[in-house]
């Protein structure tokens, strides 16, 4: 197998120069040379290595005496090969050309790196440093062995709990354990994380679902514009720092990616993945329980500030206000300012979604004002009687429209004596499952109506008015937990 060779550049090249066969094997040479020091060259070569660590022949000079210009498989041992081959053809040249500040073009400037001891321990350096990585990759242990550990440890958890083995999941790359319950689920997925060139890792992934705010915050996205499965969303993920408890020093997120773990050798990897299985056995059963309830989910997660949440995910996490608004939180508007401020101020977020988080923010801030702007489902229409002191004459035939226009469109209708228009149009609206049949809008009459509110049964009337109220949070609070 022939891993580089003079030859080729000087086919390559467009213009000739002085020196230049000699040029096109400066890189090779400076490579060669490193192997040398590092006695990754082969039986037969191996003997001519000291003059090149004593620095009495250039790398290049072995090169081209001893190796015909070229590099070769021949001219490694095992290990030499080894590193030569996960490295030399994708990699090497970047870091040349890193390490001299060579420019892409012209393809000349490769070759006009000068052959001395001074510009070769620059290269070395780098060379050394790609050394240390790859022999760290090889004592790292495996995928499925990092996901066996991960299953091991995580055992008494899973037992203590009630987890199962997800029986849907496909994927043996990934362990992915739930516990279900009418509330909704909580999902633990444990997953090696190997990505060449970029991190060695795990990821632990905790999440829950409650059912009740899943579903308003799936509603909420669709009204965003994202593209929704038909399962509900997760409403909470548990970050590890928050679970993970006061010492975090075997902590060591990737910087793109909080959520995996780098793992640089393997005594580092055995005491990780112990202490995360300590930890989640001490504290993720406390972490978890508030999080079956509306209740339990707003008191964890709606501090003021957000950010001092043990839970908090970040400014674009919608789930929180919506909980807030559900359950009646008296601090819902001071929530959604500081939400509002947040995200202004972090320019890294991305645009598109800080647009959607505003107009989610202006959505509930909206219903919160609903006495100058609409009626929600669980608000009323209040009907004020007042006691006459004379007695009621003809009461019992007054009816009161249910259309603001009804007088217009139900001429040819039946009419009642005495008619009360109203000011406003109130329609019926439509029945929302969640609730119980007891409280849904037609509950009224306990009958179906659309135009008309009848009133059956006055004692005495003097005066009528009609208003909207805003729910109660009491009772707003009530409705959206059942």
């Amino acid at each position: 197998m022939k891993y580089d060779e003079v030859d080729q550049y000087l086919t390559n090249l467009e213009t000739e120069f002085e020196g230049m066969e000699r040029a096109c094997g400066t890189h090779i040479g400076f490579y060669l040379a490193w192997l040398a020091t590092q006695s990754m060259l082969s039986d037969w070569l191996a003997p001519h290595a000291e003059a090149v660590r004593q620095r009495k022949m250039t790398g290049r000079d072995l090169l081209m005496a001893k190796c015909d210009d070229k590099l070769t498989d021949s001219d490694l041992n095992a290990r030499g090969n080894a590193f030569t081959q996960a490295y030399y053809p994708d990699r090497f040249w970047v870091d040349y050309a890193r390490v001299f500040d060579i420019p892409e073009d012209p393809q000349e400037a490769l070759f006009q790196v000068e052959d001395t001891w001074a510009n070769y321990d620059r290269l070395a350096a780098v060379l050394d440093a790609r050394l240390r990585e790859a022999d760290d990759l090889a004592a790292r242990p495996g995928s499925k062995e990092v996901l066996r550990d991960l299953e091991a440890a995580f055992r008494p958890v899973f037992e203590g709990l009630g987890f199962q083995r997800a029986p849907n999941w496909l994927d043996d790359r990934v362990g992915m354990f739930e516990i279900r319950a009418p509330w909704g689920e909580h999902t633990i997925a444990l997953r090696p994380v190997d990505r060449p060139g970029f991190v060695f890792g795990l990821q632990v992934v905790v999440s829950s679902r409650l059912l009740t705010l899943a579903h308003a915050l799936r509603e909420d996205q669709v009204a965003d514009g994202y593209r929704v499965s038909s399962d509900p969303p997760a409403t909470g993920l548990v970050p590890l720092a928050s679970w993970f408890g006061n010492d975090r020093s075997l902590l060591q997120p990737w910087p793109k990616d909080p959520t995996i773990l780098e793992i640089t050798d393997r005594s580092r990897y055995t005491r990780l993945v112990t202490a995360l299985g300590q930890a989640a056995a001490v504290t993720l059963p406390l972490l978890l329980r508030p999080l079956q309830t509306l209740q339990g989910y707003n008191a964890a997660y709606n501090t003021l500030p957000r950010s001092a949440s043990r839970y908090f995910n970040g400014y674009l996490d919608r789930a929180p206000l919506l909980c807030a608004e559900m359950v009646g939180n008296p601090r819902l508007l001071e929530l959604c300012d500081e939400t509002e401020a947040a995200i202004a101020a972090d320019a890294s977020l991305d645009p598109w979604h800080v647009a959607k988080m505003r107009e989610c923010l202006e959505r509930i801030r909206g219903r919160v004002d609903v006495v100058s702007r609409r009626v929600r489902e669980h608000d009323c229409v209040g009907i004020g009687v007042g006691q006459v002191e004379r007695a009621a004459e003809r009461v019992a035939q007054l009816v009161v429209q249910g259309h603001a226009h009804g007088a217009q469109y139900d001429a040819s209708h039946p009419r009642a004596v005495e008619g009360a228009a109203l000011r406003v149009e109130v329609l019926r609206v439509p029945a929302d499952e969640r609730q119980r049949f007891g409280h849904r809008p037609h509950a009224f009459l306990r009958e179906r109506g659309h135009q008309r509110i009848a009133v059956l049964r006055i004692q005495g009337l003097d005066a009528m008015s009609h208003c909207v109220d805003a729910a109660r949070a009491r009772d707003l609070g009530r409705q959206a937990g059942q």
